[in-house]
């Protein structure tokens, strides 16, 4: 079997980045659902946006233009007063007309014309000819979700924004990596795992409150973590949730930031992200060490079950991501999971 660390994840990741197009969506009008990490998700959120391309701007013409209109301010006062009428009719129909406003990409217009209080990236999917003879296209948009890490014992919450639901998740995950930090202690793990679980912890707070801030940017609450201790579990229950979240939900994250630290259409999202990628690349890192461990000291029999739990979320993943996510989700598929 393959061995699964950092430098192996981090020349996986970037080389499907850097093989892929912008990614789609996994946003949807129910964001606490909406990412693969978030269980079975609904379709993602889509939207379309109706516009024209801007035309290039000549400079150049512009001027000969103006000095063209300078040299003919005579001519105006020749003109009849039917001519001048016919002219007022034509501007006024011209008006009618107008087309939508123009922008200079199909991703320009999605990120401007993304939802209201939507947190996410928005990302074209491409377009489509518009109606009529006036030139328009039609921007197929879609929302990305971001991801954080469950645990068992955590209390589901409804929250109705994106980035109010990654900031709740990245609080969660601090709680999270404690808890798996005191887990592989008691169950006599390596002291680098404990202490790369307790270093996670921090990272995420510190993603909280980025999350946070950004949440607060689009008028969203984030609600609280409320979980049930559920003390320190049998080493199958550690390694099955670990299997899940980790090795498949927080690899998967960890791509998926790093497409956003690269694509977001937004600046203080792209910067946010630039700031998580590496973090979330550790802890999945983290997560495939731990697996590591875990296969040593469990049974045969725990050891599939383990993995059948792992191969099921894979599958659910590639399940419910759609275009362009599917794409880079199967890379990883091949990469990783197979």
């Amino acid at each position: 079997m393959r061995k699964i660390d950092e430098s192996f994840l981090r020349k996986c990741i970037l080389g499907i980045v850097a093989a892929s197009a912008p990614v789609a969506a996994c946003g949807s009008n129910d964001p606490c659902q909406a990412s693969p990490c978030c269980g079975n998700p609904p379709p993602p959120q889509t939207y379309s946006v109706t516009y024209v391309l801007c035309p290039p701007i000549d400079l150049d013409a512009s001027d000969a233009d103006a000095a063209a209109e300078a040299s003919d301010d005579g001519a105006a006062a020749d003109a009849s007063d039917d001519d001048a009428a016919m002219a007022d009719d034509a501007s006024d129909q011209a008006d009618a007309a107008t087309p939508p406003v123009c922008y200079s990409s199909c991703d320009q217009a999605c990120n401007a014309g993304r939802p209201t209080n939507t947190g996410g990236v928005p990302f074209c999917q491409g377009t489509e000819a518009g109606v009529g003879d006036g030139g328009t296209l039609i921007a197929q948009c879609e929302m990305m979700m971001l991801c954080g890490r469950r645990f068992d014992g955590l209390e589901e919450v409804a929250c109705g924004e994106d980035f109010a639901r990654a900031s709740w998740l990245e609080a969660a995950s601090i709680h999270a990596f404690r808890r798996l930090a005191r887990e592989l202690r008691a169950h006599g793990a390596p002291e680098e795992l404990v202490a790369a679980a307790r270093a996670a912890a921090k990272d995420e707070a510190r993603h909280a409150r980025l999350m946070t801030r950004l949440a607060k940017r689009f008028g969203a609450k984030v609600p609280r973590v409320e979980y049930t201790d559920r003390g320190v579990r049998d080493l199958e229950a550690i390694a099955r949730e670990n299997a899940v979240e980790a090795c498949v939900g927080e690899t998967y994250g960890a791509l998926v930031a790093e497409v956003q630290a690269r694509r977001a259409r937004d600046a203080e999202v792209r910067d946010v992200m630039r700031a998580i990628a590496p973090d979330e690349l550790r802890h999945a890192a983290l997560g495939w060490a731990v697996d590591a461990w875990a296969t040593s000291r469990l049974s045969e029999e725990a050891n599939a079950r383990v993995r059948a739990a792992r191969d099921e979320a894979a599958r659910d993943l590639l399940q419910n991501t759609r275009n362009d996510d599917r794409r880079i989700a199967s890379a990883l598929h091949a990469a990783v999971w197979s």
